[in-house]
């Protein structure tokens, strides 16, 4: 693999493991005028939502009711949590949460953390959409991935890579899967990558090029279709 194109995701793959901690919710605390360290807590459908920031301002208009959170802004919401510049929570029983700036956003259960400017997330539907550049990084996989558009259900396990994908994979033993794709579908329930348009993976000094690519995360298999051609490297 090019060393180029290797470090920076050598250098997310670090950088993003040293993420911190998730913050211990503040005390509740609910109004509707601005103020200094403001934290609160609300319950939807037996799920609980915490919520702090430098700056709180909170509308609450019937039918309207919206909490702007700024300066160190963060939101716990049963396995996800998020950090952000600004997180604004709306929508009824606080349905949705809009992140703006510097956005980290961590799914405990599967070990994956998000990188973004921009993100949204819908609390109901347990899904996230990413409009513009964004970096995942997956620990359980030892996977980092790259693209301009994300879009996961956290309920079907199923995570969407689109436009400039690039993705690395590291194992124990030192050896490295690197792809490249227009397209990334990853079904964290399955374990399984698959690769649409345009798709390259780099493996153990071997390359290969194919319209669709799968890839099983546990072994490492690959299987291509269409237009397959490569480069394998006997010495490995």
């Amino acid at each position: 693999m090019n060393k180029a194109l290797k470090k920076p995701f050598l250098s997310l793959l670090s950088s993003l493991i040293l993420f911190l901690a998730v913050l211990a919710p503040a005390a509740a605390q609910d109004g509707a005028t601005a103020q200094d360290g403001a934290a609160g807590e609300e319950t939807r459908e037996n799920q609980s939502i915490s919520f702090a920031g430098s700056f709180t301002q909170a509308s609450l208009k019937e039918g309207s009711r919206t909490i702007s959170l700024t300066g160190g802004a963060w939101v716990d919401s049963g396995n996800v949590y998020i950090e952000a510049d600004s997180i604004d929570i709306y929508g009824e029983q606080s349905r949705f949460l809009s992140c703006r700036g510097n956005v980290m956003l961590t799914q405990k259960e599967e070990e994956i953390t998000l990188q973004a400017n921009v993100l949204d997330y819908d609390r109901e539907l347990s899904s996230l959409t990413v409009n513009g550049w964004v970096e995942l990084l997956d620990r359980k996989n030892q996977l980092a991935a790259r693209g301009a558009y994300l879009r996961s259900e956290e309920d079907t396990g199923i995570i969407l890579i689109q436009v400039n994908v690039s993705i690395l994979k590291t194992d124990d033993e030192d050896s490295e899967l690197y792809c490249r794709a227009d397209s990334a579908i990853f079904d964290t329930d399955a374990n399984m990558l698959e690769l649409t348009g345009r798709s390259e993976v780099s493996y153990d000094g071997s390359f290969y090029k194919a319209s669709r690519i799968l890839i099983d995360l546990d072994t490492n298999e690959i299987t291509m279709e269409g237009g397959v051609s490569g480069n394998i490297d006997e010495s490995q």
